[in-house]
């Protein structure tokens, strides 16, 4: 009986954090977001949840913008993707290098790309 009746408090509180409006305990659980950059540009820089947690959208932008450089267009010889030869992969860039696009790429500097290259190598070196 106690344990009913505790349960149902836990469900009800909870019910009532998730419902109120005025509560922002789970914000840092979302991926963030730009409203100055266009719709279709920001579904493209931002990766999937969790990975979306780790940076904010002025880093993604410039790894989007870098990606895009050698991926998109007419010579991809220096893209960089492992996955660059599968079908999913050659259905879904046009669409991707579309939304890229749609980024504004005078809002990247060259030291952003660079610290958002620096970031990658640590990363890459941790995982070793």
């Amino acid at each position: 009986m106690k344990t009913m009746m505790l349960r149902s408090l836990l469900l009800f509180l909870l019910a009532v954090l998730l419902i109120s409006p005025t509560v922002a305990l789970f914000d840092c659980l979302k991926c963030p977001t730009d409203d100055s950059l266009d719709p279709k540009c920001l579904i493209n820089i931002i990766p999937p949840w969790p990975i979306c947690l780790f940076h904010d959208t002025k880093y993604f932008l410039a790894k989007a913008v870098d990606g895009a450089s050698r991926c998109c267009g007419d010579d991809t010889s220096k893209c960089r993707c492992p996955k660059q030869d599968t079908d999913k992969y050659k259905k879904s860039i046009g669409d991707w290098c579309a939304g890229i696009a749609k980024c504004p790429q005078s809002a990247v500097k060259e030291d952003e790309i660079d610290e958002a290259k620096n970031a990658q190598g640590e990363v890459e070196e941790a995982l070793q």
